[in-house]
């Protein structure tokens, strides 16, 4: 009855049931106590709890706060504190139950302080925390095994009343107070914002910042377990995935598994229910195989799924579920890429071209990334803009292009933007070869768009001479920069995100080898208005690029890069820090280098990179306690640890180059090839 009353019911309960716990008297903090002797008459639903006294748990969440204050740090006004501590002495009473007519008064509570008039926001905020912070005191079993359930309307409230700088606290008294994340889309923003932001804060948004400490492992994911759905979970994971951060990775997969089997199926889709949750883990777990370099489980762990989804019948319900099919043969595809095995890329395309996954919008934008990102191996920007043409809306991809001035460079060798006329009379003769199965329609998205730079800067760089080239990259990066000030707004699904950027940047830098100029670039972006709202979408930061082994710049000009950072909501990567080490070590400035070694322990970051870890060692620095000290014994046994090349350390791997090639035999290929045939037989 309680994870009904906690997951299902968003209705406001005090409709469902008699008289609130508490009733509102109409300032910021007078409750009218109901009398003790009533309280047990006015649960319907009763649920016995046993109080488990003096509790210790191994960690202590007030260690992380920041010195914003939140909770019961900022106090609140005496006659709420007074009326609290009323409640604490009904606390024996009331722990012997909780049912829905608590809930209702909880939430009653809750929306009541929402309406206060005559109290600031800070007030409010404080009434709301001591709020929900006493029912979690009233009713610490319900606390440790269910958590609390917040109207969407508060989360709201929060949403939009709690300043950016103060997320990671509040977020962290969601956490301590066992509230349950992922029951409002305004709580999930919050996630978001987090996972987005620096690095405590993405940790703090994962529940890593808690790991760290071995003996917090057990507690720590039991509330993962507890705040988080399934479907929650298996974002949290796949978005740690994506982000190669594999340091806890088998701890929250095992959480995985638990959510998994601690499900309860019931009903006539309870089956179907059950089988759709098991494929769903399945593809969390073949990514991490992929992105963590294990082909051969990788290929046993597809194999496998395939022939599960077939023989479960799950290919009968298909519709609403194409994620079941969509995210494998994506994996598979993937792999196919970076194995440099364009070959049989083809063929599976060729396969999947007349299947009925074409259907749905989200798999053809797959299959298309992956083709056209197969591509850099030819070098050949003609190709990748022809298949862009044929699958995506050709008039609306081309007048982008053209503004961009790409259509330009590509198809005239120069800077020029096209008359309307002339952009039609060219689109014409442009030979579509795709089916129209493979046909997406809407305009050309900005992942693709940045496949299409990378191909035609690759290009560039080798045909142009070195000045034509630089000529070339300032001409796009300035109609890129008007694009973005004058078009894009007019396109829908249009997205800024710093990966055109980051492309313009690295070969600014290491082709053309104007580190200088990469910096007066960066500068320029961030100058515009429109530069608040772009989105840091990969891991690689475009200040990064800039700073690291710059030795042109000036102390002023690396502060004033900081100061820009800073202003546009860029926060501080490893990446960065490490490149600022490395020029204050180079500096001898050991003061310096030691300062923003220090930002890199105090953030929490994985130190697995060689030359800053023989950087650590000549200093005699301490190292981080979560620190893998068999990196020391391959730092002994390898006398050749050098400094990283540009390309190594400062590129992003999912946009520059891949970590390796995996290699699978040619066995493997076929295997996994037929079952996709026999696959998409079922489904026809």
């Amino acid at each position: 009855m309680l994870k009904c009353i906690c997951r299902v019911y968003s209705q406001p309960l005090a409709q469902m049931v008699t008289s609130p716990l508490f009733k509102h008297m109409g300032s910021a903090g007078t409750y009218t106590i109901l009398p003790i002797t009533n309280l047990r008459h006015l649960s319907t639903k009763n649920c016995p709890l046993k109080i488990k006294s003096n509790r210790s748990e191994p960690l202590q969440f007030g260690d992380f706060e920041r010195q914003v204050p939140c909770s019961r740090k900022s106090g609140s006004s005496k006659n709420v504190q007074k009326r609290l501590y009323e409640l604490r002495q009904l606390k024996t009473v009331l722990s012997e139950t909780f049912g829905v007519t608590e809930y209702a008064s909880f939430f009653e509570s809750l929306r009541n302080a929402l309406h206060i008039n005559n109290c600031s926001e800070n007030e409010k905020k404080k009434l709301l925390y001591d709020i929900i912070l006493h029912q979690h005191e009233l009713y610490p079993e319900v606390a440790r095994k269910i958590g609390f359930y917040l109207p969407g309307e508060v989360h709201r409230w929060f949403w939009y009343r709690i300043p950016k700088s103060e997320s990671f606290n509040h977020y962290l008294f969601l956490l301590k107070s066992d509230v349950l994340l992922f029951t409002s889309n305004y709580c999930t923003r919050f996630t978001n914002r987090l996972i987005k932001g620096t690095e405590m804060e993405r940790q703090l948004a994962t529940f890593q910042i808690f790991l760290h400490d071995e003996t917090n492992i057990k507690f720590i994911m039991e509330k993962v377990l507890k705040l988080h759905t399934f479907d929650s979970l298996i974002a949290l994971v796949n978005g740690l995935v994506k982000a190669k951060n594999f340091r806890f990775i088998k701890v929250f997969i095992q959480a995985l598994l638990q959510k998994l089997e601690q499900h309860c199926y019931s009903g006539k889709d309870g089956a179907k229910q059950k089988n759709l949750r098991y494929v769903k883990f399945n593809n969390t777990l073949l990514y991490y195989l992929l992105k963590s370099g294990n082909v051969e489980l990788f290929i046993k762990t597809f194999q496998e799924e395939l022939k599960f989804i077939v023989s479960s019948g799950l290919l009968n319900h298909i519709d609403g579920n194409e994620h079941i099919l969509n995210f494998p043969i994506h994996h598979y595809l993937n792999l196919l890429r970076i194995s440099n095995r364009q070959e049989e890329l083809f063929n599976v395309i060729s396969c999947l071209q007349s299947s009925p996954l074409m259907k749905y919008k989200l798999f053809k934008e797959f299959l298309m990334g992956e083709l056209i990102a197969s591509f850099q191996a030819f070098r050949d920007p003609k190709l990748v803009c022809k298949y862009l043409l044929s699958s995506y809306s050709s008039k609306a991809s081309a007048n982008i292009l053209n503004a961009l001035g790409i259509w330009g460079w590509l198809y005239h060798s120069k800077s020029t933007t096209l008359t309307a006329p002339t952009l039609a009379r060219e689109l014409k003769n442009k030979n579509n070869i795709l089916p129209n199965t493979m046909r997406i329609g809407s305009p050309v998205t900005v992942p693709i768009l940045t496949e299409l730079y990378r191909s035609l800067l690759s290009s560039s760089s080798v045909s142009l001479e070195s000045g034509q080239f630089k000529n070339c990259l300032l001409d796009l990066y300035y109609k890129y920069k008007s694009f973005l000030s004058e078009e894009a707004h007019k396109y829908r699904y249009w997205r800024n995100d710093t990966g055109i950027l980051n492309v313009f940047l690295n070969y600014i830098r290491f082709q053309a080898r104007e580190p200088r100029l990469a910096y007066n670039v960066l500068l320029d972006f961030y100058s515009q208005p429109f530069a608040k709202k772009v989105v840091l979408t990969t891991t690689l930061c475009p200040f990064s690029i800039v700073a690291y082994k710059n030795h042109t710049l000036t102390q002023a000009e690396l502060s004033e890069l900081l100061q820009v950072m800073h202003k546009n909501g860029v926060p501080l990567t490893f990446k960065f820090c490490s490149a600022m080490v490395m020029h204050y070590v180079k500096m001898r400035d050991e003061k310096g280098a030691r300062s923003w070694y220090n930002k890199i322990l105090f953030g929490g970051f994985e130190i697995r990179h060689m030359a800053l870890i023989q950087i650590i060692k000549d200093q005699g620095w301490p190292f981080p306690k979560n620190f893998d000290e068999t990196l020391l014994t391959e730092l002994v046994e390898n006398n050749n640890i050098k400094e990283p090349t540009d390309s190594t350390l400062f590129t992003d791997e999912d946009m520059f180059e891949e970590d390796g090639k995996p290699r699978f035999n040619d066995d493997d290929v076929n295997k996994c090839t037929n079952i996709i045939r026999e696959t998409l037989k079922s489904l026809n």
